[in-house]
């Protein structure tokens, strides 16, 4: 009998699976439903047990939310919604411009104030190829286990961030083919998870307002940039430690050459002095100097307008316009990614595609390319 396949795809891109929330977030209460929804139940009936197993390893933890398992008759909608939030596990059967080009990806919104989760729903990619490894042997195309993968993302719907500092553990963001080391916790994921939640969430602050239903203002969705297929943005931030290279999924992107303004939601800043360009790749450095952030559903997408500041090469055909999946808005975070979107003052480079050096897994692979007017591709990081 042939391999049970719990997802087929013809793609033998070697991907990451990614997520990060701002560090701290966690859920309030002792009990997190997680919903298996029809589009990944219908892939194989054995597809909810492997959640089950999934929800029960974390859940064992000791200090950890029990994970609840649910099944639910109709598909429900992904993202936010304060009148009943959902934590929905979906299957895209022809990938989505969510996901990008992940194997899974976790769309986490938290309170602004006091990180508190209230909405995880996780995204599985129809594109590559999802199965269960124990099942089959490899075949000289790449697989990968769906329950790895799923034991993965659980633990970003529990809060944790990315473990780079040990690869055995389940939070090691790259997932190497036909393995099933990630179903089990390591030391490290139980470390972090007690950690996590050893410490209460604050109480709300008094007074603060009620938050706006993102579905009272829907907005139309620029159609032409969904299909874009982009799997990540990296950019360099300000912070203690100086300027940092962080990653930052972005599989819906938009990148418009020219446009009229929008209304900007936060005050356009003056330019102000750019980094220096010590690398040979960075063709041009571009500043973050305004930022809208909208809801579409239960989804944000926050418009960043570009100044560029130094550029080497390319100048009159790099973007001034960006759009992301995730911001902050009526009270919630947003997250699709490894890092929060990028605000006001933020800069991005630009750089040549790097070359290939044999190892896929390495995070530069995963930045956003971008087409010139001329062809030529350039990334964003």
């Amino acid at each position: 009998m042939g391999p049970r396949l719990l997802a087929v795809a013809c793609c033998a891109l070697v991907v990451s699976v990614v997520t990060h929330a701002e560090a701290g977030t966690r859920w309030r209460g002792g009990v997190v439903e997680i919903q298996v929804e029809p589009s990944l139940r219908g892939l194989e009936p054995q597809a909810v047990r492997a959640v089950e197993r999934a929800a029960d390893r974390w859940s064992a933890v000791p200090g950890a939310p029990e994970l609840q398992v649910t099944t639910s008759g109709d598909e429900r909608a992904l993202g936010y919604d304060p009148r009943g939030a959902t934590n929905s596990l979906v299957f895209a059967p022809e990938g989505s411009p969510l996901v990008g080009g992940a194997l899974a990806i976790t769309l986490l919104t938290y309170d602004a104030d006091t990180l508190e989760l209230l909405d995880a729903d996780v995204i599985f990619n129809g594109k590559h190829r999802l199965v269960d490894v124990t099942s089959c042997e490899p075949d000289g195309v790449a697989a990968y286990d769906f329950e790895g993968v799923l034991q993965h993302e659980l633990g970003h719907v529990l809060g944790l961030e990315e473990d780079f500092e040990h690869p055995e553990a389940v939070m090691y963001p790259y997932a190497p083919p036909w393995s099933t080391s990630s179903r089990s916790l390591k030391e490290p994921d139980e470390s972090a998870l007690q950690g996590l939640y050893s410490t209460p969430i604050p109480g709300a602050p008094a007074g603060c307002a009620a938050r706006v239903s993102p579905f009272g203002a829907r907005l139309a969705l620029w159609n032409w940039a969904l299909t874009l297929g982009l799997v990540s943005v990296a950019l360099g931030r300000r912070s203690r430690r100086g300027w940092l290279k962080v990653v930052l999924s972005g599989s819906a992107v938009a990148l418009l050459m020219s446009g009229p303004d929008l209304a900007w939601g936060e005050e356009r800043v003056p330019r102000t002095n750019a980094v220096e360009v010590a690398r040979s790749d960075v063709l041009a450095q571009l500043e973050v100097v305004g930022s809208l952030t909208r809801w579409d559903g239960g989804v944000l997408y926050t418009d960043l307008q570009l100044a560029t500041r130094v550029c080497e090469q390319k100048c009159g055909e790099l973007p001034n316009r960006l759009t992301l999946v995730g911001g902050s808005r009526d009270g919630v975070v947003q997250v699709l990614g490894r890092e929060p979107v990028p605000g006001v003052g933020a800069f991005l480079e630009v750089v040549a595609p790097p070359p290939r050096d044999g190892n896929r897994f390495k995070a530069r692979q995963y930045r956003t390319v971008f087409k010139t007017k001329g062809g030529e591709s350039l990334w964003i990081q």
